[in-house]
């Protein structure tokens, strides 16, 4: 992100290392989005997990990966079509079996899996997490996992808030630059949670990132549907407008009403002036758009980007003499 899960730079908790009984834990890291929240929640729980996050730089894969598996206490499987092909998860899937380890699949989704693989763990017990409810799910894997891999002391300890822990790993999901993951666990949160403005808000500035500016607008005016006095909740509906063509009346308007409430941090209020500035360049409108980068200017002096901005406008209108001097503040400014 753009170090991405896969790259390591972002985890939901350091993998199990101890001696106790533990989860061992396989799964395709395209399924990442869908499977992080569910080890969280087991891992809040107080289950101990090992999953391939556990591999410490520099170790021998092909030695970590078969240790890790032997010393736990059970092996999870989560399936879906990106498991398929796989050598890694097949040879894992190969060795648990081979040791006799007790065995559960997860089925994400439905698959069809090749047949070799079908018939590797068609003897094992499976769980079709898609077809099930939230708490036919959770019984049901209550009842499967061995209690020997639950941590007590942390079992006992007050329940953590499941949405404000996988909440701030998506945050950190979306700051390292992999926004579609990010966007797959704020998907989750509001799924479970419809009430959750923040994640709405979040959701939609992910899905800006991606250039999916309907599904943006619609995040975003879920959220202002929630709070209409949320500033954030309008400047996530502007920049979604905003980085949709031709929806430049829409996104001024949305901006302009977050820039009503004085909540508005002074950093969103550069951003929503500049961005109005730019709509309304887009629209040909240069005196508006001077009279807004002179706004943004106002919130932050010393930002010489939004001083060039202003130099631009000013030059198309012929307002020559005060676009140099703009120009000059920008470059001294060490833009």
């Amino acid at each position: 992100m753009m170090a991405g899960l896969g790259d390591r730079s972002v985890i939901p908790f350091q993998a199990y290392t101890g001696d106790d009984p533990y989860l061992f834990v396989s799964f395709s890291h395209a399924d990442k989005g869908e499977v992080y929240p569910e080890l969280l929640r087991l891992h809040n729980k107080g289950y101990r997990i090992w999953y391939d996050e556990g591999i410490t730089p520099g170790k021998d894969w092909m030695e970590v990966i078969p240790h890790a598996i032997e010393k736990s206490s059970f092996f999870i499987l989560f399936t879906s079509p990106n498991i398929i092909g796989s050598k890694y998860i097949s040879r894992e899937i190969t060795y648990a079996i081979e040791i006799d380890k007790p065995f559960l699949a997860i089925f994400l989704e439905e698959t069809t899996l090749p047949s070799k693989l079908k018939f590797q763990i068609n003897v094992y017990q499976h769980l079709f997490k898609y077809e099930l409810s939230l708490v036919e799910y959770n019984q049901k894997l209550m009842e499967v996992l061995p209690e020997a891999t639950l941590d007590e002391n942390i079992a006992k300890k007050p329940d953590i808030d499941p949405f404000a822990v996988l909440f701030d790993v998506a945050l950190e999901v979306f700051d390292s630059g992999d926004h579609a993951t990010a966007i797959m666990m704020f998907q989750r949160i509001v799924k479970l949670d419809p009430s959750n403005i923040n994640a709405w808000i979040n959701l939609s500035i992910a899905y800006s990132e991606q250039k999916w500016h309907q599904e943006a607008i619609e995040a975003a005016r879920k959220a202002v549907e929630l709070d209409q006095e949320n500033p954030r909740a309008w400047m996530a509906l502007g920049i979604a407008y905003f980085n949709k063509e031709r929806s430049n009346v829409e996104a001024i308007n949305a901006f302009r009403k977050a820039l009503s409430f004085n909540s508005l941090r002074i950093s969103e209020r550069k951003e929503a002036w500049r961005k109005i500035g730019y709509a309304c360049k887009r629209d040909g409108n240069w005196d508006d758009s001077i009279d807004a980068y002179k706004h943004a200017i106002k919130c932050d002096p010393d930002d010489g980007s939004s001083w060039l901005y202003l130099s631009r406008a000013l030059e198309m209108i012929g307002r020559k003499q005060e676009a140099m001097a703009a120009y000059r503040k920008g470059v001294d400014l060490g833009w």
